[in-house]
C-alpha cells in the first residue's frame, strides 16, 4: 500500500477514535447510568467510572496520535510495529467481546439500534483493517 493512502487511513482512524471518545462520553447520559447504578456499592460504581475514564482517555490519545502524527505508526521500526500490535489487538478484543459476550438482546430491536450497531461494527472493521495494514506495511519494511 502507498504510504501516503496508509497516512491517510491512519488520520481517518484517528478520526473515528475521536468520534467514538465523543460517544462514549455520552453514554451515561444516554444509558442512564445514575438510575442503573444506584443500587450497587459506591466501589463497584466508582471502578465502573475509573474504568470508562481509563478507555476514554485511551483512545483520546491514540486518536489525536493518529490524526495528528501518523507517520507515527508506520515509521518502519520496532516502537511502530508495538503500536500497531497494540491497537490492532486493541480493536480486534473489541469487536470479539461486541460479538460474543455483549447482550446485544438489551438494546432491543429497534431500526434506530440496529443501524448504530452496524455502524459500530463497521469502525471497528476499518479500525482493524487499518491497524492491520499499518503493522503489515511495518513488517514489510524489516525485511
Amino acid at each position: 500500500m502507498e504510504t501516503k493512502t496508509l497516512m491517510v487511513l491512519i488520520q481517518l482512524a484517528g478520526l473515528a477514535q475521536l468520534v467514538m471518545v465523543g460517544i462514549g462520553a455520552c453514554a451515561p447520559k444516554l444509558l442512564d447510568w445514575d438510575k442503573h447504578f444506584a443500587g450497587l456499592p459506591v466501589i463497584i460504581r466508582q471502578m465502573y467510572w475509573t474504568y470508562g475514564g481509563y478507555i476514554l482517555a485511551t483512545n483520546l490519545f491514540y486518536g489525536i496520535l493518529c490524526l495528528g502524527f501518523p507517520e507515527i505508526l508506520i515509521a518502519q521500526n520496532g516502537g511502530a510495529i508495538a503500536l500497531c500490535v497494540y491497537l490492532l489487538l486493541f480493536w480486534l478484543g473489541r469487536i470479539i467481546i461486541q460479538f460474543t459476550y455483549f447482550d446485544r438482546k438489551a438494546l432491543g430491536t429497534s431500526r434506530r439500534m440496529q443501524w448504530c450497531e452496524v455502524g459500530m461494527v463497521a469502525v471497528l472493521l476499518f479500525l482493524n483493517a487499518t491497524y492491520g495494514a499499518a503493522l503489515w506495511f511495518n513488517l514489510e519494511g524489516l525485511t
